[in-house]
This record gives structure tokens, C-alpha cells and sequence, in this order.
């Protein structure tokens, strides 16, 4: 299934738009996606918190056992939407809304706004929120 999103966001009055596209087995579980900024880069914080607003809690890529009814598949073409606040440690808070639907042309859309006066307050310089706009997160093997 391939997939389009889309972001507008204003963070601590700094506005901003995200594009990205991607591919995804919903059978089976799996997405992946490439995101870009197209307006407002770069961007004043690392992008990895607004990572968790497009992948966390995707629930359309669920992969349920046979026989359990999957009501997040059922809902397309007509989509869901969703709201979702977002606290972070160090008492910086996001919310974000959006809706999920399938469309001619495109298999899956996800639209978001998110919008915060103080998303990160920044009280902790150590954090992965105050890393570069351009760290890489490096995986790691047990």
C-alpha cells in the first residue's frame, strides 16, 4: 500500500509543513516512510518527537490474529480520525489531530495539525528534543 502524509504545525510560534511518503504491508505489520520539510526549515528541534505524531499508535498497520475482526481496516475507504496529546519530560506538551483515509490515486492519507505555544521548553539540554535538526538515531543490537 503506498502511503502520503502531510503535517502543518506551529511550535513555540515557529510554523512549519512536512511531507512524506512511504510503502506499507498492512497484513503484515510493516511501514516505512521518508519525511521532508517543505516550509519553515530548518526546523528550531529535532524532528524525532514529531516522529511519534505520524507512527506512534498507527493502528491500520496492525497485525491482528486470524479471526479477530480488525474495525481499523473496515473503516476505508471513509477513514478514522484520531486526536493525541503528547507530554514530554520535561513538561512540554503536544496536540495533534488528523484523520486516515483511502482515496483514488492514493492508497492511504494521513493529515495532521499540530500545535503547541510551548511543545519543548527546552529545560533539558541533553535530551533527544534539543538534539541537531540533522541527528541520526543509531540502532543498536543487544
Amino acid at each position: 500500500m503506498n502511503m502520503k502524509f502531510e503535517m502543518k504545525g506551529n511550535v513555540n510560534r515557529h510554523y512549519f509543513e512536512v511531507e512524506g511518503e512511504g510503502k506499507g504491508r498492512l497484513y503484515e505489520g510493516l511501514q516505512k516512510s521518508t519525511f521532508w520539510v517543505t516550509k519553515g526549515g530548518p526546523l528550531p528541534f529535532s524532528f524525532d518527537p514529531l516522529s511519534t505524531v505520524f507512527k506512534y499508535g498507527n493502528r491500520c498497520f496492525t497485525k491482528y490474529p486470524a479471526g479477530m475482526p480488525d474495525y481499523f481496516k473496515q473503516v476505508f475507504p471513509a477513514g478514522i480520525s484520531f486526536e493525541r496529546t503528547v507530554i514530554y519530560e520535561d513538561g512540554g506538551v503536544a496536540t495533534a489531530s488528523g484523520h486516515f483515509s483511502s482515496n483514488v490515486g492514493i492508497s492511504f492519507l494521513l493529515s495532521i495539525w499540530i500545535s503547541s505555544s510551548v511543545i519543548f521548553s527546552f529545560a533539558q539540554n541533553n535530551g533527544a528534543v534539543t538534539l541537531s535538526p540533522n541527528h541520526v538515531v543509531e540502532q543498536c543490537e543487544n
